[in-house]
């Protein structure tokens, strides 16, 4: 159950291999900005960032995110927290038309590098449905790029299905062992549960190819285009 503990603040209890965890989900200050350019641009790297906050609950043993660096934009530990800025449609509305003029090879956003945009708590307040229709409607000429490990993000399969031509989708597996994954990735969703990501978005005809290239963790990736 969750509960509002102050403004713009809730607090839940769940259960977390038997054990009892507070998580905190927070509202950043409005006018914050949740796109951020790049100045080191290349495979891996796009023009464009996008995070819809910061923190994560799925809490990987490896997980970068534990670095000090990352830790500055959460007040609780590792796993434990979770915030977002609101409106993100009305953040993305003006990202985009403050950027129609440029190059094709420009129009590129990373999303989901700095947490989990479909953390499945965290839907009612950053409703990447509409962040994915604001995209649709005025940014059909860029590439979405997405990292999940969350099944969350078959509740938009029709939509990603209709936006297949401009999405890509990575889904994250450090390992396909299911005990292994469960030392390595405590809080995240299953193996199976991300393979059945791989399945329903393959049979929608998002997925193209298996990339065992792109980074540090195993990924599959989702793409449309033909």
């Amino acid at each position: 159950m969750e509960t509002a503990t102050a403004a713009g603040t809730s607090s839940r209890m769940s259960e977390l291999n038997g054990s009892r965890v507070e998580r905190r989900i927070l509202e950043r200050p409005a006018g914050g900005m949740p796109f951020s350019s790049q100045t080191k641009i290349n495979a891996y790297n796009f023009p464009f960032t996008f995070n819809p906050g910061a923190g994560c609950f799925f809490k990987c043993a490896y997980c970068y995110l534990r670095q000090p660096f990352f830790q500055r934009h959460v007040q609780a530990g590792h796993g434990r927290e979770m915030n977002y800025t609101p409106n993100l449609a009305a953040a993305a509305e003006t990202f985009l038309k403050a950027r129609e003029g440029l190059p094709q090879y420009m129009k590129r956003v990373q999303a989901g590098v700095s947490t989990e945009l479909f953390m499945p708590q965290m839907l009612p307040y950053t409703k990447p449905d509409s962040l994915l229709k604001e995209f649709q409607k005025d940014g059909q000429t860029w590439m979405l790029h997405m990292v999940t490990k969350s099944p969350a993000i078959l509740q938009y399969a029709d939509l990603l299905a209709e936006m297949k031509s401009q999405v890509q989708v990575e889904v994250s597996f450090v390992t396909l062992d299911e005990p292994a994954a469960k030392i390595f990735e405590q809080g995240s969703p299953s193996v199976a549960q991300r393979l059945k990501i791989v399945e329903e978005l393959s049979g929608r005809g998002v997925f193209r190819e298996n990339n065992d290239d792109a980074g540090p963790e195993g990924v599959l990736v989702a793409d449309g285009r033909q």
